[in-house]
């Protein structure tokens, strides 16, 4: 898929290439922001600990997907992802 090729290029790249900035700045970070903004309610709602390190948990949630990706060549499942967020959740959870 297109998905997979674009994080295989920007893997291959330097961390301070064109690629990899713009990648970062129009795909990942959107993406991390959403997630963090979704964190963050569920902090103040009670769901979830408030103690937590938000950055490492979206790595939680987001390395993963990619290490399969990258690493097994696979594209990971919907019941891939929904497992992974509910053990990641499970262990965040207040």
């Amino acid at each position: 898929t297109i998905g997979r090729t674009i994080i295989s290029i920007v893997a291959q790249s330097g961390p301070d290439s064109e690629i990899a900035k713009r990648f970062y700045s129009s795909y990942l970070l959107p993406r991390r922001n959403g997630a963090k903004k979704i964190l963050e309610s569920a902090i103040t709602k009670g769901e979830i600990r408030n103690n937590l390190f938000l950055e490492l948990v979206m790595d939680m949630l987001f390395g993963p997907i990619y290490f399969r990706i990258l690493v097994y060549k696979d594209t990971p499942s919907v019941q891939y992802i929904e497992c992974l967020v509910d053990q990641v959740l499970e262990g965040i959870a207040s």
